[in-house]
């Protein structure tokens, strides 16, 4: 009897060694993958703070290029001075005079003789969810008169036109609604029109025009993104926006470790010695 105890003892002590054995290589082959798989996580979350870090840093090239654009500062092609240990290449390209017209950039090319004499700009004046908003025509040139053939603006993001406001301001140039309205709901823009000869007109006599009407705000909305523009009949003006200036294209390259760059590219606008940032993505 106790030699048949004896036997089953070793006989289970030899089965608990083999299935302790079988543990350990399955063991073996799960913790193998599982710190296969640790370590890569590890690798892509430091190669994503690495990209996160150069895209920093390639915004801040960015920046700069702006800073210097409004300064009147020459752009290096590279920074003299690393930006969290990176090194960052500038790239500006000059694409030309350009205006904001009825919501879109448009070229230029070359300004009339006297672009100067004529400027516009928009001004609000608000209660509640109702502004007046204004379009100012300033001239500043010769004795000789000038006939408007076009007037418009394009309204504050998320505000819209109050049909027949106009009639409700005895100065302006037109008391009816606008001949022509674009854009979409809470981005809209407007604009009166007129035939040559038979627009408003302006000269040194008379320097100062007006165009009032109310926009109401269509939700949760607040006083940005609006200009204005105006055009005359005569050619050696032209037209007028209240935001044309030069464009530029600037690209900013971060180096990173390895291959990790990141690379941004930002359309820009200087008028007046003020960038507007037209457009900002990130290439890489």
């Amino acid at each position: 009897m106790i030699t048949r105890l004896k036997i089953i003892t070793c006989s289970q002590r030899g089965v608990a060694l083999v299935m302790v054995l079988a543990l350990l290589a399955l063991g073996g082959l799960t913790i193998a993958g599982s710190l296969n798989y640790v370590s890569t996580i590890i690798y892509d979350n430091r190669l994503s703070g690495y990209a996160m870090d150069c895209m920093y840093s390639a915004g801040a090239g960015i920046e700069y290029a702006i800073w210097a654009l409004e300064n009147d500062e020459v752009i290096p092609a590279q920074l003299s001075d690393s930006v969290n240990g990176k090194t960052i290449l500038l790239y500006i390209q000059d694409k030309g005079i350009f205006t904001l017209y009825c919501g879109d950039l448009i070229y230029v090319d070359d300004l009339p003789s006297h672009y100067d004499w004529l400027t516009t700009n928009g001004s609000a004046v608000c209660e509640g969810n109702s502004c007046n908003y204004t379009i100012s025509i300033h001239y500043s040139g010769d004795a000789q008169q000038r006939k408007l053939t076009e007037l418009g603006a394009k309204l504050p993001q998320g505000y819209g036109f109050v049909s027949g406001s106009p009639a409700l301001f005895p100065d302006n140039v037109s008391f009816d609604d606008p001949d022509e309205t674009g854009g979409d709901t809470g981005n809209e823009w407007i604009r009166w029109l007129w035939n040559p000869g038979s627009g408003p007109e302006i000269s040194d006599v008379n320097p100062t025009v007006n165009q009032t009407f109310q926009i109401t705000d269509l939700g949760s909305a607040i006083l940005v993104g609006d200009y204005t523009w105006v055009q005359v009949q005569s050619n050696d003006i032209g037209l007028i926006g209240e935001i044309t200036g030069e464009r530029s294209s600037i690209t900013s390259t971060a180096i990173g470790p390895a291959t990790v760059d990141s690379i941004i590219e930002a359309d820009v606008i200087l008028v007046g010695g003020t960038v507007y940032i037209m457009s900002w993505q990130i290439l890489d």
